[in-house]
């Protein structure tokens, strides 16, 4: 039923999908439904003046009056989780207790149209109106409803006759009692068969529970009434040992635990929707109340049962789950977590480990709150509770991790390095090249060293533009964490750099990185630059130049094959006494090695 003006129009949205599918148009209409969507989102969080809102809602109205330049009419197909435009999806939300196609189709409407015309003013009462309604609770809401009674020029809207009769219950007739006076005065009740089962049963056991004698001074005295169990119930020594334990353990509970596991028992067993979301709200305050006092381990007991009842309810009760979904939404929104940090800064003596299995099942929303703490608590195990749940947090969500990382957090942000860097995945490469536009001069060591771990071409191509540096430190590191001799850039580049004239002035640590590449990329072409060096050296030769030569020595050590052998036999005869001396060494060291290779004692 489209509305408008108090008017019935039988349109059917099915009737659309003959109409004619162009693609150019479908994805203005999908961008229009994303921004749409996108402006849902914000005015959940912020009311209609804020000027994150304004932004989105002017984004709206123009792509709307954008579409209005070349139709009529923009019509939106509705189902349970998703917006359709001519029989095409263009939006879809898996998560129904936050979508917003669900929270129209929910009340009965199948189809939403703005026409050419719409005033800036009608959408912003239109969006106030779903505002209003995603905040009620899921029994309260009747988007269909208001928007009628709103009766907009511009937005109509399309909802089968069937469902809206039954909504105002036009359709549903009372009950119509009929009572027999004359059997009523006879005195005598007729049972059914269900009548006489139930009452069988029950008198069956009222006489078992007669028939069972129980002591009072035996329930007023525990241990009198464990004596006289032990007798009537055959119980080993190991048995009773264990039964005494349970009910010693079980005098440890709180009463607020107890209340806890009442309100649990409650959820597990009531039917009724409101019953349930009234008890659902109780148990939050609970929560709230705990984690006021910096009680986590209460607080990691309740979570740990709700999310327990959602994998309970999640093939039972799809209305139960939107209402599990909300109250574990509530805790991940950025105020519960403002109010955990408050909470932590007031009490001074809270639980570490409890608090981190608590926020481990919030997850990782409350990455930024790990992130505040980080820099100001110094406490090492602290710090190594911080690792394991950003490690976990890593799993689930990188951009989580990258959002608390920052200049000024020198310590939390190495960490989110070293954690982004143990991932397998090559694509996380990406991720690490962000830290190197960092100030920070630790970070960026840091992040070059880790960019090392991966051997992969990009990687490579990264750390390579930091060979010619400024800083002698971030060279000398770059060249150490080159990670992959195969890359003919790579080894393209450092023979470009080896061969020209400043490299000698280059540090010891520096060459010796870059010439030790060139060793085990085991071309012909890094031999030779390798043997140049070597011979440069004689009697009279600079500090410098016998430095060069002797890190040459030590990449064709490390290259280790028959060529690398063989100008080091040729090294053996130079006139210089340091390269020829080093030359015999690393022969003798090759030699070593390859003995310890080939020895059944050896690896």
């Amino acid at each position: 039923m489209i509305k408008n003006q108090k008017e019935s129009l039988s349109i059917k949205p099915d009737e659309l999908e003959g109409i004619f599918y162009n693609k150019e148009e479908s994805e203005q209409v999908k961008d229009i439904v994303n921004w749409f969507v996108k402006t849902y989102a914000q005015i959940k969080l912020f009311s209609l003046e804020h000027s994150n809102v304004e932004k989105f809602v002017d984004m709206l109205y123009y792509k709307l009056t954008q579409f209005f330049e070349n139709n009529l009419k923009l019509s939106l197909d509705i189902e349970e989780n998703s917006f359709l435009f001519k029989g095409k999806p263009v939006y879809k939300d898996e998560q129904l207790v936050k979508s917003l196609p669900f929270l129209f189709y929910k009340d009965g409407m199948q189809a939403l149209y703005f026409y050419k015309g719409l005033k800036k003013e009608e959408l912003l009462d239109f969006l106030d109106i779903i505002k209003t309604v995603a905040n009620l609770p899921p029994e309260k809401t009747d988007v269909v409803t208001v928007i009628w009674d709103k009766d907009f020029a511009n937005i109509r809207y399309y909802a089968p006759d069937e469902f809206l009769e039954t909504k105002i219950g036009s359709e549903i007739k009372p009950q119509i009692y009929k009572v027999d006076k004359e059997k009523l005065i006879t005195g005598t009740i007729e049972l059914t068969k269900e009548d006489k089962s139930a009452l069988q049963k029950y008198q069956l056991a009222k006489k078992h529970i007669d028939n069972i004698q129980i002591d009072q001074e035996v329930i007023d005295n525990e241990e009198p009434f464990l004596k006289s169990l032990s007798k009537s119930i055959t119980l080993n020594p190991s048995e009773m040992k264990t039964l005494e334990s349970m009910i010693k353990e079980n005098r440890k509970h709180s009463k607020e635990e107890e209340v806890t596991h009442l309100f649990i028992e409650i959820l597990y067993l009531e039917d009724r929707i409101d019953p349930f979301s009234n008890t659902l709200n109780v148990l939050d305050q609970y929560l709230n109340e705990f984690i006021k006092k910096g009680d986590f381990r209460k607080s990691t007991q309740i979570l740990s049962h709700i999310l327990e009842l959602k994998e309970y309810f999640m093939q039972k009760s799809s209305q139960k789950i939107l209402f599990i979904d909300k109250f574990l939404a509530n805790l991940e929104e950025r105020k519960a977590i403002d109010s955990l940090k408050v909470t932590l800064l007031s009490i001074p003596d809270w639980d570490c480990n409890d608090f981190f299995d608590y926020i481990t099942l919030i997850g990782p929303q409350a990455a930024s709150l790990v992130g505040n703490l980080f820099e100001e608590k110094k406490d090492l195990h602290f710090r190594k509770r911080a690792v394991l749940f950003l490690e976990e947090v890593c799993k689930k969500d990188i951009s989580a991790l990258m959002k608390i990382a920052h200049d000024k957090r020198e310590a939390l942000t190495k960490e989110i390095i070293s954690i982004i860097s143990t991932q397998k995945d090559n694509k996380v490469i990406s991720y690490l090249a962000s830290f190197l536009k960092y100030k920070s001069k630790s970070i960026m060591l840091h992040t070059i060293k880790a960019l090392g771990k991966f051997k992969d071409a990009k990687a490579n191509k990264i750390i390579l533009a930091f060979l010619e540096d400024k800083d002698k430190d971030i060279r000398t590191l770059a060249a150490q964490s080159l990670p992959c001799p195969e890359d003919p850039s790579a080894l393209k580049e450092i023979q470009r750099l080896a061969i020209h004239r400043s490299f000698k002035k280059k540090s010891r640590h520096e060459k010796k990185a870059l010439l030790k590449f060139l060793g085990k990329s085991s071309t012909d072409e890094s031999f030779a630059i390798l043997q140049k060096f070597i011979k440069q050296s004689h009697f009279f030769s600079g500090r410098k130049t016998v430095e060069t030569s002797l890190c040459a020595v030590s990449a064709l050590k490390s290259s280790g094959t028959q060529e690398a052998i063989s100008i080091l036999n040729e090294g053996t005869h130079m006139r210089n006494k340091k390269v020829r001396k080093a030359c015999e060494q690393a022969l003798k060291d090759i030699q070593k090695d390859v003995y310890s290779e080939e020895s059944p004692h050896g690896k």
